[in-house]
């Protein structure tokens, strides 16, 4: 909790400004996401530690306060419960194989791209999703991690960016799609010559020729092609980070600045 407490606090401090010194502003953060009590009144009045943290975001904005006790929620409560589910068997993304056994004409388009609750190691539930927002974007991005990107998420991927490089202007090679499909294979291209163990990854790594055609001759019809960028950035982090930021969660994750309820009185009232 305390390592994972940090990371989060890092995260917070950039998001928000005027929090003072970096790293006082860190281990501040980092403690009120983590230290039992920060909310309890009664607590903080016989705790110095407590009664420091609280008091150091008393002034704090209410956007501050909202990623603040987000971040509390994530640290305590959500991260030790995504972490406990196991991939493929109480959790997963649908593999290619259960969506071809599925009719997918009726499939909710969550159920496609999200993580859903698995009833057994790969058994995937019929028709269930999990209900909490939270809950279904922690279990997906560790699904993706987990599991990799299927071939159909990097068609799509592919498809996306050559749409972006035909409206983009400047030199082929200089336009923002192609370099950031260059970053992808190139950011493989060291890891995998960081795995090998020659020492020599970062060099190995610029002098190399590219493992794929560069995106201006990538032919996404192309079954040989597709495979082989696959099998290179299935599982790239950054790769996976845009497929769920740019894709997935767009698509997935609507919301609504206001909600409207009603109690059944009100229903069945004049």
């Amino acid at each position: 909790k305390p390592l994972a407490a940090k990371w989060a606090a890092l995260w917070i401090v950039e998001q928000c400004e005027g929090m003072g010194s970096a790293q006082n502003a860190v281990d501040s953060v980092a403690k009120y996401l983590s230290l039992d009590g920060v909310e309890d009144s009664q607590a903080c009045a016989t705790s110095p530690e407590l009664q420091a943290v609280r008091s150091a975001f008393s002034d704090a904005d209410a956007s501050t306060m909202k990623l603040l006790n987000l971040g509390r929620d994530w640290i305590r409560i959500l991260l030790p419960h995504v972490l406990a589910k196991i991939d493929r068997v109480t959790f997963g993304v649908l593999s290619p194989k259960d969506l071809a056994n599925v009719d997918q004409t009726r499939m909710p388009l969550s159920r496609k791209l999200m993580a859903v609750p698995f009833v057994g190691k790969d058994v995937p539930s019929r028709s269930s999703e999990f209900a909490h927002p939270d809950v279904v974007i922690g279990l997906t991005v560790l699904g993706y991690r987990y599991e990799g990107l299927r071939e159909s998420d990097v068609r799509r991927l592919v498809i996306q960016l050559k749409s972006d490089f035909a409206r983009q202007v400047g030199p082929r090679d200089q336009r923002p799609a192609c370099l950031l499909f260059r970053s992808w294979l190139e950011h493989a291209a060291r890891g995998a010559a960081d795995g090998s163990g020659d020492g020599e990854g970062e060099e190995t790594a610029t002098t190399q020729q590219l493992p794929v055609l560069p995106l201006p001759l990538f032919q996404v019809n192309d079954p040989r092609q597709l495979r082989r960028l696959h099998r290179i950035i299935r599982k790239e982090d950054r790769v996976i980070s845009y497929y769920l930021h740019q894709h997935v969660f767009p698509a997935c994750m609507n919301f609504q600045n206001v909600k409207i309820s009603a109690c059944g009185h009100e229903l069945g009232s004049d």
